[in-house]
C-alpha cells in the first residue's frame, strides 16, 4: 500500500538518527514490509544528506514551507500559532493533493493534531481512510489551550494511534468522544538486547579524574525542565566537587541553559554534549552513574526507558503516569513536584550508596525485560494496525 504522512516536523528531530525513534522506526517498518512511504512536512530546515538517507530507507521526504510561530509568550504568540495552523492547513492540503495525484495513496496519516484537518480533507477528496498519530499531550494545558484539540478529535478518523508516553492520551481522546475501538494506545519499544558497554575513551573524557557522572538525555526544550537540575548543582557542589553533569541533547533552550550555568557559577561541572546518534546513547548510559528526568509532562519517555533497560538508576519527577513505570525505592526514585528541594540530597545519597544504585539498576532492567515490548514487536503492531485500516476500507468499499 501507499502511505502519505503529513506532519509539522522532521522524521528525526535533530538530524538523521537523532531524536524521535517513535516516528522513524514505524515508518521504516512500513517500508521494510513492502509499503511505499511518503513524508510530507512543513519544515524546510534539514541537515545535509538527511533526506537522501531517509530515501535509502524507503521514506520519501517532500517539503513545503510554513513559517513557525514565535516561541515568545503572550497574545501575539497565540495569534501567531493560529495563523500558523491555518497556513499549515491550506499549504498541507494543497501540496498533499498535488503529491497524491502522483502517489495515489491508500492511506493518509496525520502526525499530531494540527495535521488532522488537511489529512481529513485529503482523505475525503481521495476517498481513502486516514489515521491520526500523536506523541503525547500536556494534560490540563492541552485541554484548556489547544486550538486544534477542540476540533481534531471530532473528525471521524479510522484509527487514533496514541503514543503512551505517560500523559494519558487515551483519556483525552475519550473525553472528545473517540470510542475505544478506534484507539491504539501504544508504549514505545525497547531494545532488550542492548548492553551499556563501557567506552573507556568516552568515560575518560567525561570523567578525567574519576568523577561521578549524572546524565540527562533529552531535547533541550522547556518541558524537559533541565534548568531544575542545573539549579540543584550549587548545593551539590558545595558538598562534593567530584561530580560531573552531562547533558546529551540539543534544542532551542540550550543558550539559556548555558547562560544559567554561568550565572550559577557551575559551568565547570556541566558538559553539554549536543545531540548524538541514537545508537550512541548506550555508551553514555554505560559511562553514567545516575540518570535524571524532570519532565513536566511525564517521564515515561525513551531516555528513561533506555536507561532502565541498561540497568541505570533513575531519579524522575512523578508527573503524568510515571508511577506506572517507576515504583519508588524499588526500580527507581520518584520525586514529587513539591519536593524539588530534596533533589540535591537524593542525588548525593544515590551516588554515595553503591549498593542502592546497583539494586535500583538491576530491578529497573528486570522490570523492563519482564513488562516492556521490544521495538520489533511495537513496530509490527503499528504496521498491522495500519494494514487492517486499509483492508477494512477496501472491504467496505467493495460491499457498497
Amino acid at each position: 500500500m501507499n502511505i502519505l504522512n503529513l506532519a509539522p516536523f522532521n522524521v528525526w528531530d535533530l538530524g538523521y538518527g537523532k531524536g524521535r525513534a517513535s516516528t522513524y522506526l514505524p515508518l521504516k517498518g512500513l517500508a521494510d514490509a513492502g509499503h511505499r512511504v511518503w513524508w510530507l512536512t512543513s519544515l524546510k530546515e534539514v541537515q545535509e544528506g538527511d533526506d537522501r538517507r531517509l530515501k535509502q530507507d524507503g521514506i520519501e521526504v517532500v517539503r513545503f514551507g510554513v513559517p513557525r510561530p514565535s516561541s515568545a509568550s503572550g497574545i501575539s504568540t497565540l495569534v501567531g500559532s493560529k495563523l500558523h495552523a491555518w497556513a499549515f492547513l491550506v499549504s498541507g492540503l494543497s501540496k498533499g493533493y498535488a503529491i497524491s495525484r502522483q502517489t495515489r495513496p491508500d492511506l493518509i496519516c496525520a502526525h499530531q493534531l494540527i495535521a488532522a484537518f488537511p489529512a481529513f480533507l485529503l482523505s475525503r477528496l481521495l476517498r481513502v481512510p486516514y489515521v491520526v498519530k500523536t506523541y503525547g499531550f500536556f494534560g490540563e494545558i492541552f485541554e484548556k489551550r489547544s486550538y486544534w484539540g477542540k476540533y481534531a478529535f471530532r473528525l471521524p478518523a479510522s484509527l487514533y494511534v496514541l503514543v503512551n508516553d505517560g500523559t494519558a492520551g487515551d483519556r483525552i481522546a475519550r473525553s472528545f468522544g473517540v470510542p475505544d475501538e478506534k484507539i491504539a494506545f501504544l508504549v514505545n519499544g525497547i531494545d532488550k538486547g542492548v548492553q551499556a558497554t563501557p567506552d573507556p575513551s568516552l568515560r575518560s573524557r567525561l570523567s578525567p579524574h574519576g568523577e561521578s557522572i549524572v546524565l540527562s538525555v533529552y531535547r533541550l526544550v522547556p518541558s524537559k525542565q533541565i534548568h531544575l537540575l542545573l539549579e540543584a548543582i550549587p548545593r551539590i557542589a558545595n558538598q562534593r566537587a567530584d561530580i560531573r553533569f552531562v547533558i546529551v541533547g540539543d534544542g532551542p533552550e540550550r543558550p539559556r541553559l548555558v547562560d544559567l550555568c554561568e550565572r550559577l557559577g557551575v559551568s565547570d561541572f556541566v558538559m553539554f554534549e549536543g545531540s548524538v546518534p541514537h545508537h550512541e546513547v548506550p555508551s553514555y548510559l554505560a559511562a553514567a552513574d545516575l540518570v535524571i528526568s524532570l519532565n513536566s509532562a511525564s517521564s515515561v519517555a525513551n531516555p528513561v526507558l533506555e536507561a532502565m533497560t541498561c540497568g541505570l538508576p533513575v531519579i524522575a519527577l512523578n508527573t503524568g503516569t510515571t508511577s506506572d513505570l517507576i515504583a519508588n525505592g524499588e526500580n527507581g526514585i520518584l520525586l514529587e513536584e513539591n519536593e524539588l528541594d530534596q533533589l540535591p540530597g537524593l542525588i548525593l545519597k544515590t551516588l554515595h550508596d553503591h549498593h542502592l544504585r546497583r539494586s535500583l539498576g538491576e530491578s529497573a532492567r528486570q522490570f523492563m525485560l519482564d513488562h516492556w515490548p521490544t521495538w520489533e514487536a511495537r513496530v509490527a503492531e503499528e504496521v498491522r494496525l495500519l494494514e487492517d485500516v486499509v483492508e477494512r476500507h477496501g472491504t467496505a468499499s467493495t460491499n457498497r
